[in-house]
């Protein structure tokens, strides 16, 4: 009778051994992708939060000045006049198409000043505002 018990300890442990592994399995298996997960956001984050410090830009519009600086890089040879109308309070608005489908947007306001904005060409095709020509 012992010896059945004690096959039957045996056959217990060796379960719960197997059983032990596979929950270290299963959590390795879901805890890496979530701990690079967590790693990715986190170093995105830190990356925005050094680009906000350091150029004095709202954390929330760095992604947005980033797009605008490699559009201003992209289209530096983008040269000529822009097409300017004067609205009804004398705000003007000054437009230029870029050979690469880029559009710079000036907005001059009643008092002089001035505001800038790219629309990327690239970005109006991701929202099906603009048909692949």
């Amino acid at each position: 009778m012992s010896g059945e018990s004690m096959n039957f300890e045996e056959l217990l442990a060796e379960v719960q051994l197997k059983e032990k592994r596979s929950r270290k399995r299963r959590f390795a298996l879901y805890a890496i992708p979530i701990a690079a997960a967590i790693f990715l956001i986190y170093t995105s984050t830190v990356e925005r939060l050094y680009f906000s410090l350091k150029y004095d830009i709202p954390l929330d519009q760095v992604d947005l000045a980033k797009e605008q600086h490699e559009m201003w890089v992209a289209n530096l040879t983008c040269t000529g006049s822009l097409q300017v109308i004067t609205l009804s309070d004398g705000t003007r608005v000054g437009i230029q198409a870029c050979p690469s489908g880029d559009i710079l947007v000036k907005l001059i306001n009643p008092d002089g000043t001035k505001f800038y904005r790219w629309i990327s060409r690239r970005g109006l095709l991701e929202r099906g505002l603009l048909e692949e020509s």
